[in-house]
């Protein structure tokens, strides 16, 4: 099997951060829970042990990660493997914030479309299956962080071309 061109998305340094952040503020993890939940989550709030279970797991969804990241003020991409410095980001201070499943489905085609690419060629590029790829337009959550991510530096975007914002 050969190495993915793509860097990937470290869920640890993420972990890390969040405890720094946390620690350095006093909080303690329902507090810090309460806060990530307070703008990014109020309808579902994301529970403590998605946040410490992804560690475990190696894995979170990208809707979960924006979450984290946006109380952090760090990019998703400040946590891919090949990235040594923190990078800010301003994210709005209200409204719900997620990943746009169709804007990313809708890239992923064009990007199929215009290489003249078929659904197999493209999971083998982005190491996951046809079916995660191929029906990418009718996911309603989210994927996996590391695929959304993968997906972006195949499209040469950002993540931030995918966040949208809500103000329900």
């Amino acid at each position: 099997m050969t190495e993915c061109k793509y860097y990937d998305f470290n869920i640890g340094r993420l972990w890390d951060a969040i405890n720094v952040q946390r620690e350095s503020r006093g909080l303690s993890q329902k507090r810090m829970m309460d806060e990530i939940n307070a703008v990014n989550n109020q309808i579902i709030p994301m529970s403590l042990e998605t946040v410490t279970g992804m560690v475990a797991r190696n894995n979170t969804t990208c809707q979960h990660a924006l979450h984290m990241c946006r109380w952090l003020d760090r990019t998703l991409e400040s946590f891919l493997d090949d990235v040594q410095e923190i990078q800010s980001f301003q994210f709005p201070k209200k409204g719900r914030l997620y990943w746009s499943m169709p804007a990313l489905a809708k890239a992923v085609r064009n990007q199929k479309e215009s290489q003249k690419l078929t659904w197999t060629q493209i999971a083998q590029e982005l190491e996951c299956s046809q079916k995660q790829v191929s029906s990418l337009h009718k996911t309603t959550y989210g994927i996996s962080i590391h695929l959304a991510m993968r997906i972006t530096q195949w499209l040469k975007q950002t993540s931030v071309e995918f966040i949208c914002e809500r103000h329900s």
